[in-house]
């Protein structure tokens, strides 16, 4: 009788390790299905705030925490940041920009060392990617490989993929994101169009006081030319 206790009680032990197994399998597949979020440092955190990184963000419509996510990857929040020489150049300052890409988006000289300013060519850069390609994966692939290997499927390795996965992980960090990889995709694209809008909506207002400005001009003209002609 005790050996078919100390049997039935091993068996029940059994089921309950079993069980548990298999809840940690399920909780590890679940894991992976997820965004993995990762931590930007103190010292991304402390120029995000001193440069208004979320400031360049809404006025160039990019996710929150895009910037600081691309900051943390790419140098770790050194201003100063060298890369290695490469076929294409060398990349430089707080979002390593190549002379190239610098140029093309403003910055001169020094300035991809200025994080305010590379911080904004940054975002004028990502709004172009964003709108060549439609999506974040791809915008933040050409980042990193270039839009001309994005455009071709060229040039796209572990390498590549691992760099969109550890920026969009800093970016759900930075919102203190936790939840599925779909969501968050979801979530970035609605924060997207809810940025488009808006700026759509500065661009209509502008427009708008910019009409009225020039039709007040017009008039304070005729009301000079004709007070000129009675005098």
């Amino acid at each position: 009788a005790l050996m078919g206790r100390e049997l039935s009680v091993q068996t029940q032990l059994k089921e309950i390790e079993d069980k548990r197994s298999k809840a940690q399998k399920d909780a590890t597949k679940e894991l992976e299905k997820q965004q993995k979020v990762l931590q930007v440092n103190a010292k991304v955190q402390a120029n995000a705030a001193k440069y208004n990184f979320n400031g360049f963000e809404t006025k160039h419509g990019l996710p929150s925490g895009l910037l600081s996510g691309v900051h943390m990857q790419e140098a770790r929040g050194d201003a100063s940041a060298v890369g290695p020489m490469t076929k294409y150049g060398t990349a430089k300052g707080g979002f390593q920009f190549l002379d190239g890409t610098a140029k093309r988006f403003g910055l001169t000289g020094d300035d991809v060392f200025d994080l305010g300013k590379s911080a904004e060519a940054a975002a004028k850069y990502f709004q172009y990617l964003y709108k060549k390609f439609g999506n974040w994966d791809e915008a933040i692939s050409a980042y990193h490989a270039g839009e001309g290997n994005v455009a071709a499927g060229t040039g796209i390795g572990p390498i590549n993929r691992q760099y969109v996965k550890n920026v969009k992980g800093y970016t759900a960090g930075v919102n203190g994101y936790t939840g599925s990889s779909k969501d968050f995709d979801s979530g970035m694209g609605d924060q997207t169009k809810y940025a488009q809008k808006t700026l759509d909506e500065i661009s209509q207002l502008q427009s708008q006081f910019d009409t009225e400005a020039i039709q007040r001009s017009k008039e304070r003209d005729e009301q000079i030319n004709q007070a000129t002609i009675l005098g």
